[in-house]
């Protein structure tokens, strides 16, 4: 069944789905993810987690999926939409609670554009401020800044993005949280290891200082490494590490320069500003799906508005002018009250946006 209507100059449709995804508006929302490990998810909005430090009797947020190998695994999708989870806090000094502790405590689902702002997290073993163990799960577009750190002394395997790693994909993805531990301790990973199936970061870099830590068992990126790293950097002078079981060491300033990051996608996922800050998400970096489809002819195609100026969607909207020329244009989302928006409105995370045709 599908929903017929117009967008101004081009008719489109929107399939009727009945998947099982949940939206997310507020942390008691985010907690109950634990009720359904197979479900899909989506951050309809950023969200602040501050209450967190009063729940459980100090424990804070508990893990979904992991905490305890009975708290299962996390087998579905969080979309976070780019927006931001803040002050989440956790904290469990059991050996059996505070294993694959994270927000995601044990993961082999999918976990993009996630961002958690001033983590603090700590737990004893398998410890990260997004996943605590991530098996066989992708992981892509996601940042963690605050601080992750063992809750015992014996605690190992800590890290600023994820604690232990095994088969899973880790991509475009960074940390700039304070690590803290005892062995297997990195910036971005603890540690990282293949079983079967080869481990793969690519495209990430951490920055936070790593504290502590055995040297053997400890680096700036991470801790230990049985899989493939590439692209990889971490600050040799903010970490307080030249050394790393994978990944290339940089300085600050080499940190601040776009041409450090060999292959990196500077036009639709990352930005920089030139010899003042590190790679961050930029605000063009994905289409915003607003939900409509067009049918091309073969098959039902995604409308998907770009910032002005950066349209690479192959969409395009053909209309003849008054010299019967035909035209192409293609959509742009702009600020409401541009003289050729649609009237259309579109909320995002920047506001209130309007599509319009764009030549």
């Amino acid at each position: 069944m599908v929903v017929l209507f117009s967008l101004g100059f081009l008719s489109v449709f929107q399939p009727l789905c009945y998947a099982a995804t949940y939206h997310i508006t507020n942390v008691d929302e985010l907690q109950a993810m634990k009720n359904d490990l197979n479900g899909d998810y989506i951050l309809d909005n950023d969200i602040d987690a501050s209450e967190t430090q009063t729940w459980n009797g100090g424990q804070g947020f508990l893990p979904i999926g992991g905490g305890a190998a009975s708290k299962g695994t996390f087998h579905g999708s969080l979309d976070g939409k780019g927006h931001t989870i803040r002050n989440l806090y956790m904290r469990n000094t059991s050996t059996a609670a505070g294993r694959d502790f994270g927000l995601i405590g044990r993961n082999d689902g999918e976990i993009i554009n996630v961002r958690l702002e001033d983590t603090n997290v700590a737990g004893y073993h398998s410890v990260g401020g997004l996943v605590g163990r991530n098996m066989g799960g992708r992981i892509d577009k996601c940042f963690v800044s605050g601080a992750v750190s063992n809750s015992t002394a014996y605690s190992n395997l800590i890290g600023g993005l994820v604690g232990s790693d095994s088969g899973g994909r880790i991509s475009n993805s960074y940390s700039t949280a304070r690590v803290s531990g005892g062995m297997g301790i990195g910036g971005l990973v603890g540690f990282s290891s293949s079983a079967g199936i080869t481990t793969v970061i690519e495209n990430c870099y951490a920055m936070g200082q790593v504290v502590g830590g055995h040297p053997v068992l400890a680096g700036g990126l991470v801790g230990g490494n049985g899989g493939s790293i590439t692209n990889s950097y971490w600050d040799i002078q903010t970490s307080g590490w030249s050394t790393s079981k994978g990944g290339e060491g940089r300085t600050t300033a080499q940190m601040m320069q776009q041409a450090t990051f060999v292959d990196w996608d500077f036009n639709t996922i990352w930005a920089i500003d030139e010899g003042t800050s590190y790679p961050y998400f930029g605000s063009g970096a994905s289409f915003i799906d607003i939900g409509l489809r067009v049918y091309d002819g073969t098959e039902a195609v995604a409308i998907a508005c770009e910032p002005e100026g950066t349209l690479t969607s192959p969409l395009r909207i053909a209309k003849n002018n008054d010299d019967d020329i035909m035209t192409t244009y293609g959509i742009a989302l702009v600020d409401t009250g541009d003289p050729n928006e649609t009237g259309i409105r579109i909320e995002t995370s920047s506001g209130v946006k309007a599509p319009r045709k764009y030549e």
